[in-house]
């Protein structure tokens, strides 16, 4: 990765410390650079580098709507699979993820991302509870509701407010979370059977 003398590196706790790893302590750090926004590039750090285009130009290049989508559907698949198999249910699963672009009327933006959630051979019950339990644990639906931003004690943070709450912060419109049943369908297919709508913010 390009180095910058504007970035501050994080001092990581030393791997041979015999000191109990804090509940705080994060367990891996991914680090990403972009230059030039939507028509430069990204590097992951020791990774890939990837060509970044706006959205009127998708086959140059990746978006960050498609960068969301990617994340979110890979985290909450892979804690859909753990919530699985902690229930001990062998079931194939597959998560599909859009995210919508809105204009706003200052002229500004905002995503509305939704989760579709299919498990093969389960019921539909069943399948609304395990994509419910994935939803409350996945890292990034965390983020995307808020909870991550709530529980960090960083000053510089802006806490998101409810349309009753009196005090001052930051309401996002983050969209929902759409939990998706599809009976004998092809993972990935288009879902035959909505079973719950699940307000992220």
């Amino acid at each position: 990765m390009t180095e910058n003398p504007g970035y501050a590196e994080p001092q990581a706790p030393s791997g041979d410390s015999d000191e109990p790893r804090s509940a705080s302590a994060p367990i891996y750090t991914a680090k990403v650079e972009n230059l030039g926004g939507t028509s430069g590039e990204v590097r992951v750090e020791d990774g890939m580098t990837l060509a970044t285009a706006p959205t009127s130009h998708t086959d140059r290049g990746s978006n960050p709507e498609q960068f969301l989508a990617m994340a979110w559907s890979t985290c909450l698949g892979e804690t859909l699979k753990v919530v699985l198999a902690v229930n001990e249910v062998e079931a194939l699963s597959g998560v599909r993820v859009e995210v919508d672009l809105h204009g706003e009327s200052n002229a500004g933006f905002h995503f509305v991302p939704r989760a579709y959630i299919s498990i093969e051979g389960v019921s539909a019950e069943d399948a609304e509870k395990y994509a419910g339990r994935a939803h409350a644990r996945c890292p990034i639906s965390k983020l995307l509701r808020g909870r991550a931003a709530r529980a960090s004690r960083s000053k510089t943070t802006r806490t998101r407010t409810t349309s009753n709450s009196a005090e001052a912060g930051t309401r996002h419109h983050l969209g929902a979370l759409i939990l998706q049943w599809c009976p004998g369908a092809e993972i990935g297919g288009p879902a035959s059977a909505m079973l719950t709508k699940h307000s992220i913010a």
